[in-house]
């Protein structure tokens, strides 16, 4: 190596020439100053966010407070989380608490339970925020991933709650005569029977009411589990697919369920076996509330958080099973739901997850098929199925065997659960 070489190369590092490295790090200096600006922007606008929902009306539903609630499971799957942020997230539920107490929202749905997880709810969400927002380095991804997760679940409740409503605003009129004399059909009301057992073990209503509302905190388990894959948002995307078709099926075939047509004579007063014949099943229009009985997409999701723990242990498997039967006694006991919208719910969620990569198509059409067999058998043919209970008790009991078969054929294609570095 020559030696002037040397010195010139020298010369070039400490030319005053060089000063354009100065410039570069003026700028990286702004860029980091543009970036800390974004990141009080973003943090001033999502605090008032969250803040705003404390005391908005209709954000006190029990399903919106336990959407919110979910973020206490996913602050806890969040790698460093500290007793400080746990503090942190308690002060702020405290604060959002005191707003939910001192605004006038909606007395009817006010409890003791849901409004108070959902402000611990909102502090731990504002407290996931804040560190996505500000944290730097390699676990600034792995927040974001989980923050991101946390909005999803909540912005899903939202839409859902906008699609129920917009259910009210068309206003089709109602099919529930035909699904109540199906379950008459059987020999007898099984949304009745359920609702007359609530009525007198008011504890036992009280523990369905929350397993019913609790919905969301079963998905955020599910995709809290599920963070650890290489798809995290595949089982919330899943439910949110079963909403989206959930929703088009409601303008098929609208249903609000037994207590929103039957009223005072639900559960007490349920029509003889044989008096049904004497019935004539038609539309009802003047009957308000949303329609969203006919398939009972409550059953749906649950089912599907069934489906999505196959990659788990078998003690979680059998937790989301237990949690599938005692949904459905909810939505029977509750009188949101008719039995058969719980059947035909089968059918249905496995030809959503059949949809799913890896898809089987064909597994789909079959179920799917299955779907509109039972929609159409329920609207034109109910003096069909009260000629004996065997009848409809036969469909029951052949539907639900096709479909765990296609569930069956189906979980030979899931891919096992695949875990990413992070």
């Amino acid at each position: 190596m020559h030696c002037d070489g040397c010195k010139e190369f020298t010369l070039l590092v400490r030319c005053p020439r060089t000063h354009a490295f100065k410039r570069l790090s003026d700028r990286t200096g702004e860029s980091r100053a543009l970036q800390r600006r974004d990141q009080v922007l973003l943090s001033v606008l999502f605090v008032a966010t969250i803040a705003y929902t404390a005391i908005a009306p209709n954000f006190d539903q029990p399903f919106v407070s336990y959407a919110f609630a979910s973020a206490i499971i996913f602050l806890c799957v969040t790698p460093g989380t500290k007793t400080a942020h746990w503090i942190l997230a308690f002060m702020a539920g405290g604060v959002f608490a005191v707003c939910y107490l001192g605004f006038p929202l909606d007395v009817g749905q006010r409890t003791l339970f849901a409004p108070c997880a959902g402000a611990v709810g909102r502090g731990c969400l504002l407290v996931l925020g804040w560190r996505a927002i500000w944290t730097t380095g390699e676990q600034r991804r792995a927040l974001q991933k989980v923050w991101a997760l946390s909005i999803g679940l909540v912005l899903f409740v939202f839409a859902s709650l906008i699609a129920l409503n917009i259910t009210v605003w068309v206003h089709r009129p109602l099919l529930d005569y035909y699904l109540y004399v199906f379950d008459g059909s059987l020999g007898f009301q099984p949304s009745f029977l359920v609702g007359q057992i609530f009525g007198r073990y008011k504890e036992v209503s009280a523990a369905e009411h929350v397993i019913y509302n609790g919905l969301p905190l079963a998905i955020a388990l599910l995709c809290a589990a599920h963070l650890k894959s290489k798809a995290p948002w595949r089982p919330l995307l899943i439910i949110a697919t079963a909403g989206v078709f959930g929703y088009l099926v409601y303008f098929a075939f609208p249903a609000a369920g037994p207590i929103h047509v039957s009223g005072a004579a639900f559960p007490n007063s349920p029509h003889a076996f044989g008096a049904l014949s004497r019935l004539r099943p038609h539309p009802l229009y003047a009957v308000g509330g949303p329609r969203n009985a006919m398939p009972s997409l409550h059953v749906a999701w649950v089912l599907l958080i069934w489906f999505n723990c196959r990659p788990f242990s078998p003690r979680m498997r059998l937790l989301a099973l237990m949690y599938v039967l005692l949904t459905m006694v909810a939505t029977l006991g509750m009188g949101e739901h008719y039995l058969a919208d719980l059947v035909v719910a089968l059918p249905f969620a496995v030809g959503v997850q059949a949809l799913w990569p890896p898809a089987r198509y064909k597994i789909f059409a079959l179920a799917e098929g299955l779907t509109v067999v039972w929609l159409l058998a329920l609207r034109y043919a109910t003096h069909f199925f009260l000629l004996s209970p065997l009848i409809p008790w036969g469909f029951t009991l052949a539907s639900t065997a096709i479909s765990l078969d296609l569930y069956r054929h189906l979980i030979f294609w899931v891919e096992p659960l695949q875990p990413t570095d992070g």
